[in-house]
């Protein structure tokens, strides 16, 4: 622990400059301290863009939660109310000094791609600050925080060393601690409960989410279990089944300052099935960037990092980047398409999940509906009576009266 605690100190005294003797500085040591100011003016400028934005930081943490690396265990990751109080905790492999340096920066991080809303410059972890001052972190025998002055910016990234560890920390776990504002004590619990069961349809590591409410003295749990490609999600003893389809798309030409460091992004569509595994289109399904924005008339989920206003409320119509995601839309619903034609519980029901113009009313997603037929009429996707798949001009479609009258075998003799 005491190595640890050096790892902090030097991080002060060699990016802050805290605790430095100044006396005899050589010129390089003088230079290292004037490369802080501008490390301040980034942390102004990452200040200022954290308190502009609504605070849904909650999916950043899960987002941490899912980038970390797991041993042998079920990825999980627990939120915890606790009045003042938002303490989570993750089951990962713990915290390195690497971790620790890229929180003490802007804009650091120990990710190899950037990928979907980690582009969101900067913010990331930072996003914390929305909500609360004072941070702290145990996780591997490190035990430090932030206190976060808004007069001082820069204070968002320098560690502060803490002695004692409370009774609430669980030293197996990484535990991160906000002390809450107290304008969003009583907001917080909103926050929490747009956590809903489909995100875990996005997430590839994290198994388990769990939200405990100390005053209520009740645990919501929501698993993810995959079993021959299809996502089985259990919430309040309910269950739910899903066929996934990812894919990843690289932006080409796309000048979007907002996703300007994104390299590539996956665009995610989430079929929903009954328990015997064939489509369940009974209901309408909300459209996503990593949290729910609203239905717009399709039968599957459509989960996309698209920019949204500050409101959420809607996805910004007028940007180069949204109009190419909802774009990809249409390749990856073909790449279900093809999926589907192989599986026995799908295949002769997935017309369903088509869009229909008449449901799909938002003129934004429009193209989406119109490509998908358009691209369909040259996709053999029609099963036919002997069994195989032919493209829809190739296939004429009778009732039992007229199939007595006329032969599949004729109607291929003659047409």
């Amino acid at each position: 622990m005491e190595e640890k605690k050096q790892i902090i100190e030097e991080i002060k005294k060699i990016r802050f400059g805290i605790g430095l003797d100044t006396t005899n500085l050589t010129e390089e040591q003088r230079a290292a301290l004037e490369d802080k100011e501008e490390i301040l003016n980034d942390a102004s400028k990452l200040a200022k863009e954290i308190h502009t934005k609504n605070p849904h930081f909650i999916f950043e943490l899960v987002q941490n939660a899912e980038d970390n690396e797991y041993e042998d265990n079920t990825p999980t990751i627990k939120f915890i109310i606790d009045k003042e109080l938002l303490i989570i905790q993750n089951n990962e492999m713990g915290f390195e000094k690497k971790n620790v340096r890229a929180l003490c920066g802007i804009g650091g991080t120990t990710k190899k791609k950037a990928l979907g809303y980690i582009g969101e410059k900067g913010i990331g972890f930072k996003s914390v600050f929305m909500v609360a001052n004072k941070v702290q972190i145990y996780s591997n025998d490190f035990q430090f925080g932030f206190n976060y002055d808004e007069s001082n910016p820069v204070t968002m990234i320098i560690p502060e060393w803490i002695d004692e560890i409370p009774d609430f920390v669980d030293p197996t776990q990484t535990n991160i601690v906000l002390y809450l504002k107290p304008e969003t004590r009583n907001e917080i619990t909103g926050y929490i409960e747009e956590i809903r069961p489909s995100l875990l349809l996005f997430l590839r590591k994290l198994k388990v989410i769990e939200i405990e409410k100390k005053d209520e003295n009740k645990v919501k749990r929501m698993e993810r279990y995959e079993k021959d490609g299809i996502v089985e999600v259990i919430y309040n003893e309910r269950k739910s089944y899903w066929k996934v389809i990812k894919k990843f798309e690289v932006p080409q030409d796309i000048d979007e300052e907002r996703r300007r460091d994104v390299s590539e992004t996956e665009v995610i569509l989430a079929f929903p099935l009954k328990e015997d595994h064939s489509p369940d289109t009974s209901n309408e399904q909300f459209v996503f960037a990593y949290l729910p924005i609203r239905k717009y008339g399709f039968k599957f989920i459509i989960q996309a990092d698209f920019l949204l206003p500050i409101t959420r409320e809607d996805i910004i119509k007028d940007n180069k980047w949204n109009k190419w995601l909802r774009d990809s839309v249409i390749e990856v619903f073909l790449d279900a398409v093809k999926g589907f034609k192989n599986d026995e519980n799908l295949k002769y029901g997935f017309y369903n999940y088509l869009p229909l113009k008449e449901e799909v009313k938002d003129d934004f997603f429009l193209p989406v509906v119109e490509q998908i037929y358009e691209k369909l009429k040259e996709e053999a996707c029609i099963l036919t009576k002997t069994n195989n798949w032919k493209r829809p001009s190739e296939v004429l479609i009778g009732d039992d009266e007229i199939k007595e009258i006329v032969t599949n075998e004729d109607l291929q003799k003659f047409f």
